[in-house]
């Protein structure tokens, strides 16, 4: 009794407040409750909407809860139908014009311009992380999780670098659909690593995607030297890149499964510290050349690296509201399209036959994965709902 009227007088919203800020324990049974692996978006540099997805719920006190229902309904902006796919539609527009800007953006060297915009996001990121003392490399912090975030921070570079390449000599219709590809890498290692099922329409799914892929890059090979399209040497370099770079990127989700009980803040703070080392070596090994931009250059630095934040803003809120296969269905599929468009329309550049037909098979992949996903999640619900409390 004296129990449950302490409970009684606590404040429903400070209880409301901690409940938020609590971490959630990790899964050591690496179980999703959120839907299939694959689905989950990759959490890059500026992109910590896997962490934030990933985040089993917390258990809560059946009085608190009842009373915070009552005090505390569901803000407006969560209420409004749709609203969390408008928010990831928005991602992927401003990620299309943060590449638009990256590919005109050809006086600076790939490796510098990651450089200056870690440097610039790091100047956001790390006083928040600090304020809210979540600093990079916590106190306390096992040396094997230390260890995963080296390992994520060199994967996230090379992947990064690779998407810098890929959209300075691609066309960004071409380079969206082979970035699409990721899922499949991610089946792949969920079930090398966390022995996840890999049934018939995942299998169909991988087979239609990669061979969507063929037809985008058209490899000599196999399509031959006189085909109409056909990529230079430097931007078959970049597809291959990519195409590398999304299969190394697939397993920083089984880190990130790993390590989910940090906080978003710190664990965005430490990818920027380690891009900042890694693109100065990289520079210092190749010999480039520190380019020192213009005022205009350094105004088209700093909306890189604001879009970005803004861009990771917007797929957490999302998020929030919207289920993450909804929310992967309507990344991808946009993305496709908007980045088709921006390369037709501004850079007058019209997709021939195979690019149609590869963007075609990478999208019916991308709905079969996303369906499946959607269903599983629906079943795994009606199941919970069936047994007895």
């Amino acid at each position: 009794m004296e129990d449950a009227k302490t409970m009684a007088d606590t404040n429903p919203s400070e209880e409301y407040t901690s409940i938020l800020l609590r971490q959630p324990e990790y899964d050591k049974d690496n179980k999703d409750t959120h839907g299939s692996m694959d689905l989950i978006p990759t959490v890059d540099s500026l992109d910590p909407s896997a962490l934030i997805e990933s985040m089993d719920p917390l258990p809560q006190n059946p009085l608190v809860e009842s009373q915070s229902s009552e005090k505390h309904e569901p803000k407006l902006w969560k209420r409004i139908p749709g609203f969390g796919l408008l928010l990831s539609f928005c991602a992927v527009c401003i990620m299309n014009g943060v590449n638009v800007i990256i590919k005109e953006f050809e006086v600076i060297e790939p490796a510098t311009l990651i450089l200056y915009r870690s440097l610039i996001a790091s100047s956001f990121w790390m006083p928040f992380s600090v304020c809210i003392d979540k600093p990079p490399f916590p106190t306390g912090m096992p040396k094997q999780d230390k260890l995963l975030l080296l390992l994520r921070g060199v994967l996230s570079f090379i992947k990064t670098l690779a998407n810098v390449y890929s959209v300075r000599y691609m066309n960004l219709g071409d380079q969206r659909m082979i970035c699409a590809t990721r899922p499949v890498f991610v089946l792949i290692s969920s079930r090398i690593f966390l022995k996840e099922s890999c049934g018939v329409i995942n299998i169909v799914s991988m087979i239609l995607m990669l061979v969507g892929v063929v037809f985008v890059v058209k490899p000599p090979v196999i399509f031959g030297t006189d085909l109409e399209g056909e990529y230079s040497s430097m931007e078959l370099y970049s597809a291959i890149g990519v195409f590398l770079a999304m299969a190394l990127d697939a397993n920083t989700m089984i880190i990130i499964r790993k390590l989910r009980k940090e906080h978003v803040a710190s664990m965005i703070a430490t990818n920027q510290l380690f891009f900042a080392l890694e693109s100065f070596l990289f520079i210092l090994v190749f010999s480039m050349e520190m380019y020192n931009p213009t005022w205009p250059e350094k105004l088209k630095l700093l909306a890189i690296a604001f879009g970005l934040s803004i861009c990771a803003i917007c797929h957490i809120l999302s998020l929030k509201i919207e289920k993450a296969n909804k929310i992967s269905l309507m990344t991808n599929s946009s993305g496709i399209i908007i980045a088709f468009c921006i390369q037709i329309l501004y850079f007058h550049v019209l997709p021939n036959n195979h690019s149609i037909i590869g963007a075609c098979l990478v999208s019916i992949s991308v709905i079969l994965l996303t369906t499946k996903s959607f269903f599983k999640s629906t079943k795994e619900k009606e199941k919970e709902k069936t047994l007895p409390s």
